[in-house]
């Protein structure tokens, strides 16, 4: 099928002996595993930066839009998450943000080794279909959980401050 003969197409450019996992509801990978693709010029590893990494990130998802989709719309780096793990290597993470509001447990996330980035993967993640614009305020929502919490709701107190998310 289509999709199947651009991953191959992938595997070509990018050297073969990568292994694919696609999600068949959203036709994205939910784990790419191979040798490396280059992603930063030959230097010494103590010159990269989370932002170096950011830009081949982007570079590489908008250059793979038959495989991945068209993401930069919504695709966030999670600067929280996203960090050098060990000497060389870097995990990315990236949420999706729909009209300033995180969308709740999306996320891809990318590993890079050695400049290479030799791991990807996506979980929870699909376009979302609504927008970002909450259609009652947080007070009003407050009272709807409490509602449905009923007596239970007196004896509970916020851990933290509301949040919008999708």
């Amino acid at each position: 099928d289509e999709l199947r003969s651009r991953w191959a197409q992938f595997q070509g450019q990018n050297g073969g002996g990568w292994t694919v996992y696609v999600d068949e509801r959203t036709a994205l990978p939910t784990l790419v595993s191979g040798r490396g693709i280059a992603w930063l010029p030959e230097r010494p590893k103590a010159s990269e930066t989370l932002d170096d990494l950011d830009r081949s990130a982007r570079a590489f998802l908008s250059n793979g839009t038959p495989l991945f989709g068209a993401w930069s719309d919504v695709l966030e780096l999670d600067r929280a998450a996203s960090l050098e793990l060990q000497d060389g290597h870097w995990q990315l993470v990236y949420r999706q943000r729909v009209d300033g509001v995180r969308v709740e447990n999306a996320r891809m996330d990318l590993h890079v080794v050695g400049g290479r980035m030799v791991l990807m993967g996506a979980e929870n993640w699909a376009r979302p279909r609504i927008k970002g614009v909450p259609k009652v305020s947080a007070d009003a929502a407050g009272r709807f959980l409490d509602a449905y919490l009923g007596a239970e709701a007196a004896g509970l107190g916020l851990r933290a401050e509301p949040r919008l998310v999708m």
